[in-house]
């Protein structure tokens, strides 16, 4: 008997709860099931590697991502759509340039750079990155950390990468080394004179004053670093950080 009070209760308790709790405007919030990738990890949540402004158009941005390809905003990063990317083989993206001339032009660096690891070399679109094809003559699946379109001359292009820094006069077609080796982290235009750049590896500071043909290493106070990044205040051009 009591066995059976006590069973009563119990399923009187959780009817009388369960529709308690029911009850109301109530939505899921999770949690969701994620699929994984073959590294195990959280699809959904990926790594931005680069992003970069539309030479004219500040509410149009671009996404180099670790993964997922390369994304554009057109409304100031509000919503993204992937490229043609994705009928590309299985890689990352370090880094992008827009041609100023027509952005229907895009160059696209392969690789990952947190694992600083090479993939498919540098690709080129010239239908705003629906369709791509290697661009990478002689400079091979380098890792191109940046890629640096000459201001006054959309042929001329510059790229830092895992094995120095090469050059193109012909957009792309083909490239030669201007700075054998170095493991080469970021380079930038100097703000008022583009003629003047500024590369770092993990531990050295380069400058070049003839737009990427020659390179003159700068002593750096200390090279304890690993890292390797620069800042340079438009305010005043003549301050590196």
């Amino acid at each position: 008997m009591k066995r059976y009070l006590l069973f009563l209760f119990i399923t009187y308790f959780f009817s009388h709860t369960s529709a308690q709790t029911i009850s109301g405007k109530w939505t899921l919030t999770g949690p969701y099931l994620f699929p994984v990738n073959k590294t195990s990890q959280v699809n959904g949540m990926g790594r931005v590697c680069q992003i970069v402004f539309h030479p004219s158009s500040p509410s149009k941005m671009y996404a180099a991502s670790a993964s997922g390809g390369l994304f554009i905003s057109t409304d100031g990063s509000k919503t993204w759509k992937v490229t043609g990317t994705d009928q590309l083989p299985d890689m990352s993206c370090s880094s992008v340039c827009v041609d100023y001339t027509n952005d229907q032009v895009i160059y696209l660096g392969s690789g990952d750079p947190n694992y600083y690891s090479n993939s498919y070399g540098i690709w080129k679109s010239t239908d705003g990155g629906a369709k791509w094809a290697q661009s990478n003559a002689s400079i091979g699946n380098r890792l191109a950390m940046d890629i640096l379109m000459n201001p006054s001359d959309n042929k001329m292009l510059i790229a830092a990468t895992n094995d120095g820094i090469w050059k193109s006069t012909d957009a792309a077609a083909t490239w030669k080394v201007k700075k054998s080796g170095g493991d080469f982290r970021q380079m930038i235009f100097h703000p008022a004179d583009s003629k003047i750049i500024y590369a770092v590896t993990a531990t050295q500071f380069f400058r070049s004053t003839d737009l990427g043909e020659t390179w003159t290493a700068i002593t750096l106070p200390d090279v304890s670093s690993k890292g390797g990044r620069i800042g340079v205040s438009k305010a005043n051009p003549d301050v590196v950080y």
